[in-house]
């Protein structure tokens, strides 16, 4: 059993082979000691914790969503908009990131070197979409990691960050495409004991975000 089982939350998918997940409700003051962690329905989890990968938390959607513009804008030219929209944009973005460590950011919870290791090349693999390449500047893979974050909740989760950063989401919003697309999501059929939702006077019931259904109309 997974220490997520424990809690409500919706499964997502996975990333670099490690699940992930929307807590739907607040768990504070847990021993990360055993590999358990606080969270909260403004944050999302990579791994579930106990028997499962240990958790890493994202604090910060709206930092993750900021990385993940900025490296739009880097990679397309941003070409979509006018001078005066990009200096804006850039003003935005700072204004987030400026004098903001990736420890609060990411919430690695009880990782053992191990688990780092095994993640850095996990993300480097060519079994993601987009994998990492590695690069000798510091903090290179952070980003990469926040922006590829930031692209799911940008897209997928817009409510996490729509009252904390309404100027960036109003300004990119329907402007800009993915960059990586690097969470997998399963099919109809598969998983399906993953999440959690309580029923009031019965058993949790699994919970997905998203779930994928074919298409048989053409069939």
């Amino acid at each position: 059993m997974s220490y997520i089982d424990c809690i409500n939350h919706e499964y997502i998918g996975d990333f670099a082979g490690i699940a992930m997940y929307h807590p739907t409700e607040s768990i504070t003051n847990r021993d990360r000691s055993a590999g358990e962690f606080d969270c909260h329905p403004h944050e999302l989890v990579l791994g579930g914790g106990w028997l499962e990968h240990p958790g890493m938390v994202i604090r910060r959607p709206d930092a993750v969503v900021a990385h993940f513009l900025s490296s739009w804008i880097d990679a397309t030219d941003a070409k979509e908009f006018n001078e005066s929209e990009i200096g804006k944009a850039n003003e935005l973005i700072s204004n987030v990131l400026y004098g903001l460590p990736k420890e609060k950011i990411f919430d690695f919870c009880n990782w053992s070197i191990r688990n780092y290791s095994d993640f850095y090349s996990a993300c480097k693999s060519s079994a993601m979409s987009s994998p990492f390449v590695e690069d000798q500047r510091i903090n290179v893979f952070e980003s990469w990691l926040a922006s590829c974050f930031g692209e799911l909740v940008f897209f997928s989760f817009p409510e996490l960050i729509e009252s904390t950063i309404p100027d960036i989401y109003s300004l990119f919003q329907g402007r800009v495409w993915p960059l990586y697309r690097n969470i997998t999501i399963s099919v109809n059929l598969y998983d399906q004991v993953w999440g959690r939702m309580s029923v009031s006077g019965g058993e949790p019931k699994p919970h997905h975000a998203f779930k994928l259904v074919r298409n048989r109309e053409n069939a």
